[in-house]
């Protein structure tokens, strides 16, 4: 199954996790299962960093082939899993650096 979940609007509060902002995203209701998702679009999604827990969260895709981090505030890509499957990932419009934009590296193979 490939289902994509595009963050938009629906995830500026700071304070809150990336889990958090996926599921508010897909319904309070609605049960996620990170294992079922190919595609995760969280543009314009106020991140900044991904920190630790949200590191692990992400992991948890392990069947993500894409991932969309475009216009979210990113400075950091420390924390950022490596996806076996991965094969795109979009990071335009963020505040990334040249040493951090080096860390893609272990993407090599992949992307």
């Amino acid at each position: 199954m490939s289902e994509e979940k595009n963050g938009g609007e629906n995830g500026n509060d700071a304070t809150m996790t990336l889990k958090q902002r996926i599921q508010k995203m897909s319904g309070d209701d609605e049960s996620i299962k990170p294992e079922e998702f190919a595609n995760l679009i969280l543009d314009d999604t106020h991140i900044g960093q991904i920190s630790e827990e949200d590191g692990k969260y992400l992991s948890t895709f392990i069947n993500l082939e894409s991932l969309s981090l475009n216009a979210t505030g990113l400075n950091s890509l420390a924390n950022l899993p490596a996806g076996a499957k991965m094969v795109k990932l979009a990071l335009s419009d963020n505040k990334l650096n040249g040493e951090e934009l080096k860390k893609l590296e272990v993407y090599a193979d992949s992307l």
